[in-house]
C-alpha cells in the first residue's frame, strides 16, 4: 500500500489502495474527496481560508476557492465521476496563542468549502 504525506499548502491524489496522510493541521484545513466506486481519493492541506489574503496565487493548494477544482480535475483524470464524490473536511483548530483568531483563519476556513462553490 502506497502511503503519500500531503504537506501544508500541497495535494495529492491516488486511485486504489493508495493512503493520503497530512499532519500538523492546526488552524489549516484538509479537503478530502473520495469516489467509492472508482476507489479513487485526493486531499489537499490548505493554508488560508481566501486568495484576498495572499500575494502569490500561484499555488492552487493554499486556498479552498482553488484547491476544490484542481481535486476534482484531477480525480476526474483518474477516472472519478464528480457526481459521486464524497467530500470531508478536517482541522480548522484555534492556536492557543490566538494567532488564528486575530487572522480570522479558523472561523473562515470552513466557511470556504461547501458544495456549492464546486
Amino acid at each position: 500500500m502506497k502511503e503519500t504525506i500531503v504537506k501544508v499548502a500541497d495535494w495529492a491524489a491516488e486511485r486504489g489502495d493508495g493512503v493520503l496522510v497530512t499532519l500538523g493541521l492546526g488552524s489549516c484545513v484538509a479537503i478530502m474527496l473520495h469516489d467509492p466506486q472508482t476507489r479513487t481519493g485526493a486531499m489537499a492541506h490548505v493554508l488560508l481560508p481566501s486568495t484576498s489574503l495572499a500575494r502569490d496565487l500561484t499555488n492552487r493548494a493554499k486556498f479552498p476557492e482553488t484547491a476544490v477544482p484542481l481535486l476534482i480535475e484531477r480525480l476526474k483524470a483518474l477516472g472519478a465521476d464528480p457526481r459521486r464524490l464524497v467530500a470531508k473536511l478536517a482541522g480548522a483548530r484555534h492556536h492557543p496563542d490566538g494567532r488564528a483568531q486575530r487572522a480570522g483563519l479558523a472561523q473562515r476556513a470552513p466557511r470556504r468549502v461547501h458544495p456549492r462553490d464546486t
